[in-house]
């Protein structure tokens, strides 16, 4: 067998025996809440909500169920709903966009984090004597949040982003009078806090309320969006590591869900038509080079799905019974990964969508942290921290992880943050946090 089967293969399973069992219970879990509120249409975000809906429209299809919500998908991006809530730019929302690992920060990136398109913001720059793909020193930086014309062009693109979001939902039908609910993996709710703050107005959208796979803010106090639920974690139900199992596995269950087309960065006119516009293969070839395993990875957890789906003895569990499986199982593979998981780990990668030419290894190379703390320490990056530790240092260590994220769970948020960042300095990698006051970031 060749390597490239042998990875396929493990993918499959990885995705049939440990994660199917997982989507099939959040779909379950979806459709039955779907339900008891009467919510008649499910409206899933692109890209991390593909594989949800999938799931979803696999568990209906093989329960045979007749009475079922319609199920919709919109391609909208934390990027685009940033720029359309933007109400007025200042240096704490720059701040925002550099304190998200993705490599050297530039104002280039702290832009695109806002959904800005730099091209027409060339001029001002200029002006200024700013260079988009570098740092921003703090007084041009200030010279150019205070130049007039600069900030009416901002507030341009910002009521035009506004208009053609609210229009494309339109369009898609995520706003007709049908009962309706909007679905996302997670995981601090910042797409509908960017909806609340554009559509002010619009009842039809704040309305609706939010399925999550989980709800987490690793830094802080539980995220408290207007009527929401994280069906299978939830900070608000309890901080402790099984609630919190999926947070522990954020960027792999991204790196599965995500669908193989690029993020949303912004929309078109076409006639009468909205068009999105979606990041090209260009920017972001270390994703497209995964695709291949993450797609043998989701074809496992659909053919579970519809394996359970059409089991009765499986729909007799209750929700909770099926969501605290469902837990248990992401705690085990988010600390306790056996070697083929590691090895999927390492061939998969976290990117960002304002970072087009940024991306990480799920699981970085680390030397033991007896042969080499300061580079066992660099390692700790890795975008699966637990996957990261059992690979450099086995079991042992990997029990020793999983108690002190155990300890780590019942202090508070800004504790984590604040050893994260000393882990960082003595690694000597940059911090995360807030570059002017340590904070880690909101």
């Amino acid at each position: 067998m060749s390597a490239a089967q042998s990875s396929r293969d493990m993918a499959y399973r990885l995705g049939h025996d440990v994660l199917g069992p997982v989507f099939a219970s959040f779909a379950r879990i979806l459709v039955h809440e779907a339900s008891r509120r009467g919510i008649a249409r499910l409206v899933f975000l692109a890209r991390d909500g593909h594989l949800l809906l999938q799931a979803t429209a696999g568990l209906l299809d093989a329960a045979n169920e007749c009475a079922r919500p319609e199920l919709a998908y919109v391609r909208v991006s934390r990027r685009v709903a940033a720029l359309a809530a933007l109400q007025e730019l200042d240096a704490k929302a720059l701040e925002a966009g550099a304190s998200v690992r993705s490599g050297e920060p530039t104002l280039r990136k702290s832009l695109e984090y806002l959904g800005m398109d730099c091209a027409p913001l060339a001029p001002w720059l200029d002006r200024h004597g700013l260079a988009a793909d570098l740092a921003p020193s703090p007084a041009a930086l200030q010279r150019l949040l205070a130049d007039h014309g600069f900030r009416q062009v901002v507030a341009n693109q910002a009521t035009e982003q506004r208009m053609l979001l609210h229009r494309y939902l339109a369009q898609e039908g995520a706003l007709s009078a049908t009962p309706a609910a909007w679905v996302d993996i997670g995981w601090r709710a910042t797409i509908q806090r960017h909806f609340d703050s554009a559509f002010v107005d619009s009842r039809s959208i704040r309305s609706m309320p939010w399925f999550y796979f989980a709800l987490w803010d690793e830094h802080g106090p539980p995220p408290q969006p207007r009527d929401a639920i994280g069906l299978i974690g939830d900070q608000r139900r309890g901080n402790g590591l099984l609630e919190g199992s999926p947070r522990h596995l954020a960027h792999l269950l991204e790196a599965i869900c995500r669908a193989d087309e690029g993020t949303a960065i912004g929309y078109e006119l076409s006639g009468e038509t909205v068009v999105p516009r979606l990041l090209d293969g260009k920017g972001r070839q270390a994703e497209v080079a995964g695709n291949e395993l993450a797609e043998c990875i989701r074809a496992g957890i659909l053919d579970r799905v519809r394996q359970l789906g059409a089991d009765p003895k499986w729909h007799r569990q209750t929700d909770d019974r099926l969501r605290a499986v469902a837990q248990s199982t992401l705690l085990r593979l988010a600390f306790f990964p056996n070697s083929e998981e590691i090895a999927i780990g390492r061939q998969l990668s976290h990117t960002e969508g304002h970072a087009s030419d940024w991306h990480a290894s799920l699981i970085l190379a680390g030397q033991h942290p007896l042969r080499s703390p300061r580079s066992w320490l660099a390692g700790m990056a890795s975008p699966w921290r637990g996957g990261y530790v059992a690979a450099s240092g086995g079991p042992a260590l990997a029990a020793a992880y999983f108690a002190f994220e155990a300890v780590m769970s019942v202090l508070p948020g800004f504790v984590s943050g604040w050893l994260a960042d000393l882990a960082r300095r003595m690694a000597g990698i940059p911090p995360l946090g807030d570059r002017e006051t340590g904070k880690p970031p909101t």
